[in-house]
């Protein structure tokens, strides 16, 4: 099974991180298979967040997916080497 993970903005992210810690619960657990889903990359910083914290938690990042990229601001590289697809380019 895949879970989804849907990283948002930065607040958003912060405060679902909020929710989990003292929640007790956990967003991805060891060989699970995630893919990261958010509406738009620009110079990637909440994605790679979002990306290691998926990673420290022994999860396997099979792709990261946006809606809409600006390429221009390569946040892309920050993803490597998690195969990334964005349906619009600018």
């Amino acid at each position: 099974m895949t879970k989804l993970v849907a990283a948002g903005s930065a607040g958003v992210l912060v405060l679902v991180l909020i929710i989990w810690c003292f929640s007790g619960l956990t967003y991805a657990t060891e060989g699970e298979r995630v893919v990261l889903v958010d509406d738009l990359l620009a110079t990637g910083g909440t994605s790679a967040a979002a990306a290691a914290l998926i990673r420290n938690a022994g999860a396997n990042l099979v792709e990261a997916q946006f809606l809409i990229e600006l390429e221009f601001l390569e946040g892309r590289k920050r993803l490597e080497p998690t195969p990334v697809t964005a349906f619009l380019k600018y």
